[in-house]
Formats: structure tokens, C-alpha cells, sequence
């Protein structure tokens, strides 16, 4: 007898849903059903696009026989959580299904890959369109399976006024001036003075004593 394994379904994601609560939007959620077993995610109120990103998991009691059964998936609207008056305790519209062999499901440890499935009718006068998003595959029984928590829808984002900055007013660039070469003019070597000629000074007279003579003088004093 083959080891007892677990089947996991893990729901991603759906896209373009057929609005069903009367205002334009869906609340969906997913049912999920193998060997007579159910298990459903959580609803996601007002999307057409919902994001789950959720493990459901259900035991396989004899892996051999996994080649004749088939997983259903059914995608449905909660009227409750739509806000429907009449809604009742299992208020739901329908919103597209899919069946998936198990044969084709991966075994532990081989690998997963997400694939998209596009939403079937249950009837000729359903009205569906959407695809949704799955990843299915095997674990061994003793593995742990940690659940994960289902992601908060994404507030939408308003963006506020675009500030702009002033722009900054600035004078007319001033040219850088010509930078002129520094030349640095060295004085001239003193040259040497010139001999001053110096002219040869006269010798001093000398005065001889004059001899008169005596007849001379006699004429004069007559």
C-alpha cells in the first residue's frame, strides 16, 4: 500500500469576475471539493480582481487511486458579505467553475508551478466570464503545512496635490575674466659710472721780485 499522502490546493487569485451584487462588483470566495470533502476560502468583499493566496488541504488515503478522481472548484458570490438584505445564511450566486484531474497533480517534492484556469458555466444560460489562479499538489502526510494568512486588500492610494518647485531665477553668468600673464620686469644691472676726467690745475704763479733800475727810477722822480 502506497504511503498515505496530503493534497494541497492553493488558492492564488481570480481576475475579471462577473459583478453579481447588483452594484457593479462581487464579493467572491472559492469552494474547493475532493473525495466528498469541502473546504472554502474566505470572502472578498467589492473585488472583481480578489487576491486569496490560501492552502486548502485535504488527506489521500491511497495515492494509486488519485488517476480517478478530480478536484471541483467553484467560484461563488457571498451575498452576506455584499451587503445583501435577502441574503440568508447560504446566500450565493454563482460565478464560474473548474474540474481538474488529479492524475496530473505533482508528487512530494516535484515542482509546482501556478496555472490559470479559465471559469466554466454549470449552464447554457450562466452568464460568467474570469479566470482563476491555482496551485495543486502532494505532500507526504507527515509534512506540516503552515497555513497562510490571507492578504488584506491594498488600500487605494489617492494621490495628493503635485508640488512643484519654483524655479530658481538666477542673474546672467558672469564671464570669467582673461587671465593675462604676469610678466615681471627685472631692472636693468647698474652700469658703472664713467671716469670723470679730471683736468690738471694750473701751477700757482710765483711772483719774482723786479729789479728797477736806478735810472729809471730817477727819471720818474723828476
Amino acid at each position: 500500500m502506497a504511503k498515505a499522502e496530503k493534497l494541497v490546493v492553493e488558492v492564488v487569485a481570480a481576475h475579471n469576475l462577473m459583478p453579481k451584487d447588483g452594484q457593479g462588483s462581487s464579493s467572491a470566495y472559492v469552494e474547493v471539493e475532493f473525495d466528498h470533502l469541502k473546504r472554502r476560502t474566505r470572502a472578498r468583499p467589492k473585488e472583481l480582481n480578489p487576491v486569496w493566496n490560501e492552502r486548502l488541504v485535504f488527506p489521500v488515503a491511497d495515492p494509486d487511486d488519485l488517476p480517478y478522481r478530480a478536484i471541483d472548484v467553484g467560484v461563488y458570490n457571498d451575498r452576506a458579505a455584499s451587503g445583501a438584505a435577502s441574503a440568508g445564511p447560504h446566500g450565493r450566486n454563482f460565478l464560474g467553475k473548474v474540474r481538474v484531474p488529479a492524475a496530473g497533480v505533482p508528487a512530494p517534492g516535484e515542482e509546482v508551478v501556478p496555472q490559470l484556469f479559465t471559469l466554466e458555466k454549470r449552464s447554457l444560460f450562466s452568464h460568467i466570464r474570469g479566470e482563476i489562479t491555482l496551485k495543486i499538489y502532494r505532500i507526504n502526510s507527515g509534512d506540516v503545512v503552515v497555513k497562510s494568512k490571507p492578504e488584506k486588500p491594498a488600500k487605494a492610494v489617492v494621490p495628493g496635490p503635485e508640488v512643484v518647485a519654483a524655479p530658481t531665477v538666477t542673474g546672467p553668468k558672469k564671464q570669467p575674466q582673461p587671465q593675462h600673464p604676469v610678466v615681471t620686469v627685472q631692472p636693468p644691472p647698474p652700469q658703472p659710472e664713467p671716469p670723470m676726467d679730471i683736468m690738471p690745475q694750473p701751477a700757482p704763479m710765483v711772483m719774482k721780485p723786479v729789479l728797477l733800475d736806478a735810472v729809471w727810477l730817477s727819471n720818474c722822480s723828476a
